[in-house]
């Protein structure tokens, strides 16, 4: 229990921060998938199963739109419609993650996790933080925080995709 209380503290303290160490450039793919920490309930972890795109960000993170706006313009494009896209707001709750999904015109979901506790199974650094999902919920690829660069992302997710033909 310690554990994830530790995880949740030092996310929220990064998040709290603002986009604290948002500056550094997005990291490179692990040679490896990162094991993921639980495994929680469908209604916590709605994306099991699919291939997904997960945004971690902050409403007060101004890095955050732009990596959301660079993930929407990825999932409307037609290679990548079987691939879910989920922004996991931190620090808000639902009515606020919708509001700003209308704002910033983002087509994907956005998911309110006020208490951390989605936020908590992954190695969120600060945000924004981009992770790359397979279908077993492990992490196929993650940025470091910052703005990711998209061609990243575009690589892994093909790659996952013809991994599955």
């Amino acid at each position: 229990m310690w554990k994830s209380n530790l995880i949740l503290v030092w996310v929220v303290a990064y998040t709290v921060a603002g986009c604290a160490g948002h500056s550094g450039a997005a990291g490179e793919a692990p040679t490896h998938p990162v094991p993921v920490q639980t495994t929680l309930p469908a209604e916590v972890e709605p994306w099991a199963g699919e291939l997904t795109v997960l945004e971690v960000l902050s409403p007060t993170c101004s890095a955050c739109k732009q990596t959301a706006a660079d993930l929407d313009r990825l999932a409307r494009k037609p290679t990548f419609r079987d691939v879910r896209f989920v922004g996991l707001v931190m620090e808000a709750d639902q009515q606020t993650a919708d509001r700003m999904r209308r704002e910033h015109r983002i087509s994907f979901e956005y998911i309110a996790d006020p208490s951390g506790l989605r936020a908590s199974r992954f190695p969120v650094r600060g945000v924004p933080s981009v992770f790359v999902l397979d279908r077993q919920g492990q992490i196929a690829w993650r940025s470091s925080s910052g703005v990711v660069e998209p061609h990243r992302i575009i690589a892994q997710l093909k790659g996952l995709i013809s991994s599955e033909n």
